[in-house]
């Protein structure tokens, strides 16, 4: 989790949503099927630069994995989702 915050800090101010749930919203939509960006882009409601700045960190961060336009996650991403579905709960 402190690699994907440093990574994204680098980048432009990012408000209202915290980060990291911006990144699980991204990496559930690339579950299963994975999903193109345009898909990404609307539901995760970023814009097109915002978007490609999360997309590229968390490429390079193995979390996703770009496969033909299409991004999935990887087995670290399900990891990733697992470990924050239960900090969510255990703050609930």
């Amino acid at each position: 989790i402190e690699q994907v915050f440093r990574a994204l800090s680098r980048g432009a101010g990012f408000v209202r949503r915290s980060r990291l749930e911006i990144i699980y919203t991204i990496l559930s939509l690339c579950r299963n099927a994975g999903a193109k960006k345009t898909r990404i882009m609307y539901q995760s409601n970023l814009s097109f630069n915002q978007l490609e700045k999360y997309l590229e960190t968390l490429t390079s961060l193995g979390l996703l994995a770009k496969d033909k336009g299409v991004y999935r996650l990887t087995e670290k991403g399900n990891e990733f989702l697992r470990e924050f579905q239960d900090l969510k709960r255990l703050l609930e």
